[in-house]
């Protein structure tokens, strides 16, 4: 229903507090990026509770394949639609394509545990995996931030096709990958400064969020 709230004029009928958290003024409002949350939720719960993890994994590589296929089938008929405007932007059919995205890797993943697990690939696709949220956080600073302006006019991203996209990828990934080793080693052996950086970090994000110019207003 995003798209229906957001064309609704939410600061007509919500707090402004509301209002802000779920118009697309931001690359991520609230609606519909909540609902990767609860998604997430749901396929963690299914695989935790699943005795049988190679069937749930079939499964899941199934839908994450299958459904995609019939979702953009759906997109290239001539059918008119509501979200036709805002497909790429909010609409069911682009978020259960991301999710099964989602879901394939995950179905690959758990497909190829028994091998992995003693592997030096397994036990570094296990340290990323420990340390998704530094990973997380760091790409959405740099490609949201003033360097990820700057590397799309470097690299010319907003008219390029999928190889500049998968250069920038790797533009952006392999140092992070190797902050990351560093990141996950300094916690280990100094555990106390950690947190002080962490704490430092926090402060410094709320205070710019607080102080600085904001570039969208409402009237």
């Amino acid at each position: 229903c995003s798209s229906f709230v957001w064309t609704s004029d939410p600061t007509s009928w919500a707090p402004p507090i509301v209002a802000y958290a779920i118009v697309p003024l931001s690359p991520f409002p609230y609606l519909p990026w909540a609902g990767y949350l609860f998604a997430g939720v749901a396929v963690g719960g299914l695989v935790m509770r699943t005795e049988n993890k190679e069937r749930l994994a079939r499964w899941l590589l199934a839908i994450g394949v299958l459904l995609p296929t019939g979702i953009f089938i759906l997109k290239w008929m001539p059918i008119a639609s509501p979200y036709d405007a805002t497909w790429w932007k909010t609409s069911p059919g682009m978020h259960v394509f991301r999710i099964c995205g989602t879901l394939t890797l995950l179905a690959l993943l758990m497909l190829f545990e028994p091998r992995l697990r003693e592997s030096r690939l397994g036990a570094r696709l296990q340290l990323i995996g420990n340390e998704s949220l530094f990973m997380y956080l760091s790409h959405l600073t740099i490609v949201y931030g003033a360097v990820g302006a700057s590397l799309r006019d470097m690299l010319g991203i907003a008219n390029s096709g999928y190889l500049t996209i998968v250069i920038a990828w790797v533009v952006v990934t392999v140092p992070l990958l190797f902050l990351m080793q560093w990141w996950h080693n300094f916690k280990r052996e100094r555990p106390e400064r950690a947190r002080d950086i962490l704490a430092l970090q926090v402060i410094v994000f709320i205070t710019y969020f607080l102080i600085a110019p904001q570039s969208h207003t409402f009237d």
